[in-house]
């Protein structure tokens, strides 16, 4: 077959176009360029072509209207789809429209030739053997020349199934000498999955047509090749050994068939089914998928009366990753969180991305919640383990909620809902846990949704609020400072603390104009106070890792000193320890400027975080805040709290502030300031009051110092 046939190039970018003109000029090819698909409709009506080369992305006219106007008039000719388009329903769309074949851009030359050989050969064939269906008796030689070079694997089988003729295309395609193959059983090249199919084939008679079947052949070298087969009954003349049509009421002797290679076309409507039912970045099951699963482990259930569990997990401060680090080293970390994951499920459950970082695992044939709290417990440590991504050494860990079939739901919408609400309550009493979920937590939990949305006009409303925690200095018994914590009054639920709304804040991206108006509402308070005689040595503010991620940070903050005429080192900035692991220039670069400016840097609930040495030393840091959670261990003054002694240890030794938060009791306090602590703050001393509370504080110390009156 040759390949001169008539070809349409139609592409709207001149540069493509033109050089893939000159490239199928160069191997022979009649071609006629059209650039775009509205100077491609005039060609189609007035011209014959064996071949149209097709983009799909193109402005006015696209290569989808093209093809409907090729179908719409019945065109004889041959599609071939070259597109940087991959979308799933462009694709889809295209051979539903009758495309021939599909490349996507940059294509390999190769390949494209090799397509529009066969592409052209088709299309030949085709025409040619309507030609030959006309003149048989006088185009046997024609015919066999057709059958020889066909693209495909022609072929006939004897009423025993066994070959008695074959096309040298067979040797191309399955790697066997089609000599050697006469005589061979046809259950020989099949797999044997599809065996059960062949019986069908070798059976046709008179009231049989054709039939189409795809069959999986084995090729010489081991591997498996996906075919179309179309047969028809013939009868074999033992005369001369050709084979012809089936007519009359007679019963066959064996088939004809062509086998079409379609490999790749299967491959990749796998590829496409793939992707249409998983997560791209991580190869878990997406959201699609798992509500199938759950609706069919459902139908189970109910089946055989038995229990199912659902969890809900959310990785705990991930968005810290992103946000410092970027969303490539993100996307490995969240690669390296699944593979683990998986690797603590059964086979037989289900787990899969939900979006974001967000997942979701069903548990199928559970006993009771024993089982599912078994599986909560170890997915918590394997995560707890640090990640090596590209150089960092990173952690996280996972609020996980459960829900359980049938007494937390009955449905997928019950369930999903049960067991979110669960995971809500973990990260409301400070993420790294799981819940079982309980029908009180409803009435506990605002709905996010709602909340989310009150959030984005509480700033517009001035329902916001700060109170001042003082911290107590340890050797003067004088508040040495204090900590601005936000609260949100709100019109409905009443006052609101930060473990309330600030996840949600998070989320949303409201933290950020949220954190600005904390920031310069201090730094107003502190001017008040300074105008009215009232000396505060230093406000301490808790900055989000989105916050600083902004690239104005450190200049909005510098601006808002010199807009109020508040000197620097008043100012102390408290970051979280997670921050630190999130080593990068940018966040260095921009602590280092406030530092540089007199502004402190605090590290706040210092010791959860897993942090080194070799970070701490790379920050500009003033001061070590002790998280509560280790003060809580000090019972009392007869107990050794290491981690405390740690902590203290490492603040010495760096040279830098100590600040205990959550001193509860006068033993805690005496245990402190014998191991050297700096400043502490508490309920021992004072709560979280407004402004106004501060200014009263301030002037009762002119009397008495805090530590008289936690004595007392």
């Amino acid at each position: 077959m040759n390949n001169t046939g008539n070809l349409l190039l139609v592409d709207d970018e001149l540069n493509l176009l033109l050089s893939m003109e000159e490239l199928l000029n160069l191997h022979g090819y009649n071609t006629t360029a059209a650039h775009g698909g509205v100077a491609a409709l005039p060609l189609l009506d007035s011209q014959h072509f064996d071949l149209v080369i097709l983009d799909l992305n193109m402005p006015g006219v696209t290569g989808h209207d093209v093809l409907r106007h090729i179908k719409e008039n019945q065109y004889n000719v041959t599609v071939i789809v070259v597109s940087g388009e991959t979308s799933f329903e462009a694709v889809s769309e295209a051979l539903k429209l009758g495309a021939y074949d599909y490349l996507r851009k940059p294509y390999a030359p190769d390949g494209l030739l090799t397509t529009i050989r066969n592409a052209v050969s088709k299309s030949q064939l085709e025409a040619q053997n309507k030609v030959i269906q006309d003149k048989l008796s006088d185009s046997e030689r024609l015919h066999r020349y057709i059958v020889e070079h066909s693209p495909d694997m022609i072929y006939m089988l004897d009423e025993q199934g066994c070959f008695t003729y074959l096309n040298d295309r067979t040797t191309v395609l399955l790697g066997y000498d089609a000599e050697n193959l006469i005589g061979t059983p046809i259950t020989k090249l099949v797999h044997k999955d599809d065996l059960e199919g062949i019986d069908e084939l070798l059976h046709l008679d008179s009231s049989t047509d054709f039939i189409s079947k795809v069959l999986r052949l084995k090729t010489s070298d081991g591997l498996i090749r996906f075919f179309d087969f179309e047969l028809s009954p013939i009868q074999l003349n033992s005369n001369n050994g050709i084979a012809t049509l089936f007519s009359g009421q007679q019963r066959s002797s064996g088939v004809f068939g062509v086998a079409r290679d379609i490999t790749a076309r299967v491959k990749a409507e796998e590829t496409i089914n793939f992707q249409a039912y998983h997560d791209l970045l991580t190869n878990l099951p997406n959201r699609g998928l798992f509500e199938d699963r759950i609706d069919m482990v459902i139908a189970q259930a109910k089946r055989n009366d038995q229990k199912f569990g659902l969890m809900f997990l959310d990785l705990d401060r991930f968005k810290l990753v992103n946000d410092t680090l970027g969303h490539t080293l993100g996307d490995l970390m969240l690669q390296a969180i699944a593979q683990r994951l998986q690797s603590c499920v059964r086979e037989g459950d289900t787990l899969a991305r939900f979006g974001g970082d967000e997942f979701t695992l069903l548990l199928p044939q559970l006993h009771g919640e024993d089982d599912a709290i078994l599986v909560a417990e170890k997915i918590r440590a394997a995560l707890k383990k640090p990640f090596s991504i590209e150089g960092h050494e990173l952690y996280t860990s996972v609020s996980i909620g459960i829900a359980l079939y049938p007494q937390d739901g009955t449905n997928l919408r019950e369930l999903i809902a049960h067991a979110d609400t669960a995971m809500y309550a973990i990260k409301q009493r400070g993420k790294d846990g799981y819940q079982l979920y309980q029908s009180e937590l409803d009435n506990s939990s605002p709905d996010r949704i709602v909340l989310e949305h009150d959030l984005r006009r509480a700033l517009d409303g001035e329902e916001f609020a700060l109170q001042y925690q003082p911290q107590v200095d340890l050797i003067t018994g004088k508040m040495s400072g204090i900590e601005a914590l936000i609260r949100w009054d709100h019109p409905k639920q009443g006052r609101l603390m930060p473990m309330d709304f600030i996840d949600i804040a998070e989320q949303s991206g409201m933290v950020v104009p949220i954190g600005k108006w904390v920031i310069e509402k201090a730094i107003q308070d502190w001017v008040v106070w300074k105008n009215e005689g009232i000396h505060i040595s230093r406000v301490a503010v808790n900055i989000s890792s989105l916050q600083i991620s902004q690239p104005t940070f450190a200049d909005e903050i510098i601006e808002l000193l010199d807009c109020y005429s508040m000197p620097a080192h008043y100012l102390e900035i408290e970051i979280t320890e997670s921050l630190l692991m999130a080593d990068t220039t940018q966040v260095v670069e921009k602590l280092r400027k406030l530092s540089d400016h007199g502004i402190g840097i605090a590290i706040d609930d210092f010791g959860t975080g897993y942090s080194s040495l070799s970070y701490l030393q790379k920050f500009p840091l003033r001061t070590l805040k002790i998280d509560r959670t280790f003060i809580e261990e000090i019972e009392n003054k007869d107990v050794d709290a290491y981690l405390v002694n740690a902590i203290v240890s490492i603040a010495k030794g760096l040279n830098l502030e100590l600040v205990a938060e959550g001193v509860e009791n006068w033993a805690q306090l005496e245990y402190l300031r014998s191991r050297g602590c700096d400043k502490v703050q508490g309920y021992l001393f004072s709560k979280a009051v407004d402004a106004d509370e501060i200014e009263r504080i301030v002037r009762a110390e002119a009397n008495s110092s805090y530590l008289e009156k936690a004595e007392a």
